[in-house]
């Protein structure tokens, strides 16, 4: 029998007030149920939104699922004042290469036992 071993990253960053509110804006504003969902209460966006209130260098953490949804709401910028949209962009970037190093990483760890 082989058994796999993979992990599953967790992300954690500090992305500060005011990428909070522009990613809760374009939630609002979006197609998507899941992305509208994300902003209200119990949705990740409403818990970093709470988080990073009462201290704007406080850290969050994510799974790749609510960073793949933070990426799609990223998505609907275009509505957006040229300054939030920059944030937008800039925000969706750096979210990207994250991910793509995680999934660098990953092939390093993930391995197979025989057993």
């Amino acid at each position: 029998m082989q058994i796999k071993i993979v992990a599953k990253p967790v992300f954690w960053f500090a992305p500060g007030p005011e990428i909070v509110a522009v990613l809760i804006k374009m939630a609002e504003l979006h197609y998507d149920g899941e992305c509208k969902s994300a902003s209200k209460v119990g949705g990740f966006l409403f818990g970093w939104r709470n988080a990073t209130s009462f201290d704007p260098s406080t850290g969050v953490s994510s799974e790749w699922r609510e960073l793949d949804v933070a990426l799609k709401i990223c998505e609907n910028w275009t509505f957006l004042p040229t300054d939030e949209a920059a944030k937008a962009l800039t925000f969706s970037k750096e979210i990207r290469t994250a991910m793509q190093k995680s999934i660098d990483e990953f092939h390093h760890i993930l391995f197979t036992v025989g057993v």
